[in-house]
């Protein structure tokens, strides 16, 4: 039973034998993970109206979402926003929110009623929960249309995923056992050495469940920021509020950092999500130039979150 190559074999090299098996079970799974995704194979969504929310849920998922009714909020005077000592609190604003507003907007004023001193905790809150079912719809929309992927990709991943650990693991642990019955007992690198690949792995996997954007998705995604670099420019530079909630969602709130935003948002949004990060989200092409780009809601209007 221990009498083979693989329980034979000198420790140094069975280390080897592990960082090449680990290596190659990542490439393995980052490669199925690529040859799966067919979706380059479908066209590109072309749609004549442009949802600033939505884009922002393909961008960056609720989160995101949460980050552009605040800022846009903010702008208008609904809800303020304080920072001190590194901590940026949220509490009402000077004006009242219609209540013909968007929905999101809705949930993120009404939270901002009762002051909060911490406002991330907004993002692990209920008010979440409830904006994230919002788009329920519309992120069933964008898997049919091949921009995020589906449940089925992460299932197989997953298998493909259990099917290397099993791997790494039934080897390590022959071979622990064959350096035993041998009376060997150095054994604390393959240990440790197993453990380690076992967290590669693990790290390679959830780096895998965490993509959202197909190939389409990402070629969406940079068919929105191509179309719209031009209005980037023109609103950090000009700084016409109007064009803010467009740049934000197809940029990201990373754009703050060029504009004169920056130190009044800067803690507000320094995790947040600068390019291509999550989520597709199937809006469309439309909205031609900049001009026609409404405060909350987007070009040609903003018709709140549904698919």
């Amino acid at each position: 039973m221990f009498n083979n190559m693989i329980a034979n074999m000198y420790g140094p090299h069975f280390l080897m034998l592990q960082v090449i098996l680990t290596v190659g079970i990542i490439i393995a799974m980052m490669l199925l993970s690529f040859l799966k995704d067919k979706s380059s194979s479908y066209p590109l969504p072309q749609k004549k109206n442009f949802d600033t929310y939505q884009i922002a849920f393909l961008r960056g998922r609720v989160d995101e979402v949460i980050r552009l009714a605040i800022f846009n909020l903010a702008e208008k005077d609904f809800i303020e926003l304080h920072t001190k000592n590194g901590r940026t609190s949220i509490g009402p604003g000077l004006k009242e929110l219609p209540a013909d507003s968007n929905p999101v907007e809705v949930e993120v004023y009404k939270y901002a009623q009762v002051k909060s001193d911490d406002f991330s905790k907004i993002f692990t809150s209920k008010t979440a929960e409830k904006i994230d079912r919002f788009f329920l719809n519309h992120e069933l929309n964008l898997e049919k249309q091949h921009l995020i992927f589906s449940e089925n990709h992460y299932a197989f991943i997953k298998q493909a995923f259990l099917v290397g650990m099993i791997l790494i693991c039934s080897i390590s642990g022959y071979k622990l056992l064959a350096a035993l019955s041998k009376g060997r007992q150095n054994v604390a690198f393959l240990i440790i050495f197993a453990v380690v690949a076992c967290i590669l792995i693990t790290k390679a996997y959830q780096y895998l469940k965490n993509q959202r954007l197909t190939k389409l998705g990402v070629q969406y995604i940079k068919k929105l920021q191509v179309m719209f670099d031009t209005l980037k420019k023109q609103t950090l530079e000009d700084t016409p509020q109007a064009n803010f909630p467009v740049v934000l969602a197809v940029f990201g709130m990373g754009v703050l950092g060029d504009s004169y935003h920056r130190d009044m948002y800067k803690d507000v949004f320094r995790s947040s999500y600068d390019g291509i990060s999550s989520p597709a989200s199937g809006c469309g092409a439309g909205c031609g130039g900049g001009g026609g780009c409404g405060g909350g809601g987007g070009c040609g209007g903003c018709g709140g979150c549904g698919g």
